[in-house]
């Protein structure tokens, strides 16, 4: 029986899960495999520390990654496509596959049990990172909700939505302030200027207790 391959969007989820692990900045711009299927190029954009490289590495199992950096700011990777099985992905053959769906350890379902997923309308052509971010902010300019985490699968970008954490959020950033998932204060610096990167929607905020800003999830601060 021959190993399906992780598609081209498991790859992209299995890396943005990786940067958004690490707290990362960057994001990935493009995910292209190459003529006969067996290997692909992740074009990053931003700045990546080396452990997160390494990382990445690790989560798709192939240790000769190949990385190079020739334009400013940006990071190209170069890599064989595991068996979606060594990936942890999953296994078996299409048929036998549930339709995609948001990971199970990238729900919040335990913290907000309204919790649901949906697919953001308009989004089953794949795009460029840049261009499905700027698809998820309008999405939420329009709808006014604020998707705990967001991802791109096969069938378009999937976000999870909750109207109790769209009441949490509004509320924590009319008082610009919170409790962060450490259990330390945090001063929100502009509660205007949200923005996605990797799976989350983000803002940059202060913690009053050591004086470190950094960019955080507003599930981190929910």
């Amino acid at each position: 029986m021959n190993e399906r391959k992780m598609t081209i969007g498991e790859v992209e989820q299995i890396v943005e899960k990786v940067l958004s692990e690490n707290a990362c900045d960057a994001t990935v711009e493009s995910v292209e495999p190459n003529s006969d299927g067996d290997y692909c190029t992740v074009i990053l954009g931003g700045d990546v520390w080396l452990s997160v490289l390494k990382g990445i590495a690790e989560a798709v199992g192939d240790e000769s990654i190949v990385i190079s950096g020739e334009e400013y700011n940006e990071i190209s990777l170069f890599f064989h496509i595991p068996d979606a099985d060594k990936a942890g992905v999953g296994c078996g053959s299409h048929e036998e596959k549930a339709a995609p769906a948001i990971p199970d350890d990238m729900r919040h379902k335990y913290k907000f049990y309204d919790s649901e997923e949906i697919v953001i309308p308009g989004t089953e052509v794949k795009r460029s990172r840049t261009e499905e971010n700027e698809q998820v902010v309008a999405w939420m300019k329009e709808t006014g909700h604020y998707p705990i985490v967001y991802i791109r699968l096969d069938d378009g970008v999937h976000v999870e939505v909750s109207d109790i954490y769209d009441l949490k959020v509004r509320d924590v950033l009319k008082r610009g302030e919170a409790v962060g998932g450490d259990g330390r204060k945090y001063k929100i610096e502009n509660p205007d200027n949200i923005f996605p990167i990797g799976s989350s929607i983000c803002v940059r905020a202060t913690c009053i207790e050591t004086g470190r800003g950094d960019v955080y999830g507003l599930d981190f601060l929910v």
